[in-house]
């Protein structure tokens, strides 16, 4: 059996976790679907839980996305589609 990780990363403020989210939620739909992990937000922080290799991934990918929307305020659905498909 894979070994549990459970990892949180601190968002800035609700802007920043509403466009990490996309709209409906579809960007952390997509990252839940793609590695099987559990993802959500509690408070001002995003939890990354499920196998250590695919929290660790998912972990580098939410730290990619989110440096973008620190630099250009927003994330396009295109650049999330994008880095998933890399993977």
């Amino acid at each position: 059996m894979a070994e549990t990780a459970e990892e949180s990363i601190k968002l800035e403020d609700q802007s920043e976790a509403q466009a990490l989210f996309g709209a409906g939620d579809k960007n952390i739909s997509l990252i839940r679907h793609f590695f099987k992990i559990d993802i959500y937000q509690r408070g001002g922080l995003l939890k990354i839980r499920g196998a250590k290799q695919e929290v660790d991934a998912v972990y580098q990918i939410v730290k990619h996305l989110l440096a973008k929307i620190q630099k250009t305020g927003s994330l396009p659905q295109r650049d999330v589609d994008e880095i998933l498909a890399s993977r």
